[in-house]
Order: structure tokens, then C-alpha cells, then sequence
């Protein structure tokens, strides 16, 4: 039996892809689905700073801010702090379980920003971890 959640949502992959049609001879672009269109969603939030969309500058997490932050618990929190804030605020399909941020030495001195999550319309839980680092976060 099949289950239909097309109530999750649909949208364009990111980054974006194009796809040959073979049978039709012409290209699309690739669309994300689901459980991954919610994944994407957070992706992206977490990954744009508030005022790089010109048209929506509320857009995105404050995680930027804390690039050349001292390393400590009181970082820490304030990025545990940030994600829940952006999460809660423009990712409505989820409720957020816990923030874990730790910092990894191995990964340019970054963070490693781990969200537990439940896709609220199926109650279903996921995770994503988000590698934040200076060089790889734009």
C-alpha cells in the first residue's frame, strides 16, 4: 500500500539540478520531495544570513554572526539558540526536539550543528547535521 504525503510539500532540489528528458527531448529541473524537501528547507535556512535575500532580509539563521566567535559553552548556546529561533520561525512542518552544537577540530575549526526533529503532519522523527564552518557555510 502506498502513502500518499504530497501534504509534505514539493519544491526545486537544492543546489539546483537539471535533468535530461530523454522520452520528451527536453531538460527539467530536478524537484525534491517530501521528507527531502523538508531536509533541503532546513538546509537552506541554516545556510543563509538574515538580509541576503533583498526581497525577504528575515530570511535565515544568525549562525553567521558566530564565525570568529570564541569557542565556548556561551557560543555554543547562543548557536543552539539561533537555530531553534530560525527553525521555529520559518520552518513550520516541524517541531524541534533538540540542538546539539559541537566544535570540530578535524573541519577547519567549524561546528557541527546536529537538529532532532518531527515532521509534524506524520509525527515522524528526522535528523540533520549541519557542518558550519567559515570556508564552507556560503
Amino acid at each position: 500500500m502506498l502513502i500518499n504525503n504530497d501534504f509534505l510539500g514539493r519544491g526545486f532540489s537544492f543546489p539546483l539540478k537539471v535533468v535530461k528528458d530523454y522520452q520528451r527531448s527536453r531538460s527539467t529541473l530536478e524537484w525534491a520531495n517530501e521528507q527531502e524537501d523538508i531536509r533541503q528547507a532546513v538546509w537552506i535556512i541554516l545556510a543563509t544570513a538574515p538580509g541576503e535575500r533583498v526581497m525577504n532580509p528575515t530570511f535565515g539563521c544568525r549562525l553567521q554572526e558566530l564565525v570568529f566567535a570564541e569557542r565556548n559553552a556561551a557560543t555554543r548556546a547562543l548557536a543552539e539558540r539561533y537555530v531553534r529561533q530560525s527553525l521555529a520561525e520559518l520552518e513550520p512542518r516541524i517541531d524541534i526536539d533538540q540542538v546539539a552544537v559541537t566544535y570540530d577540530g578535524a573541519n577547519g575549526g567549524g561546528m557541527q550543528v546536529s537538529i532532532d526533529y518531527t515532521v509534524t503532519s506524520t509525527n515522524r522523527p528526522d535528523n540533520i547535521v549541519f557542518p558550519f564552518t567559515p570556508f564552507t557555510s556560503r
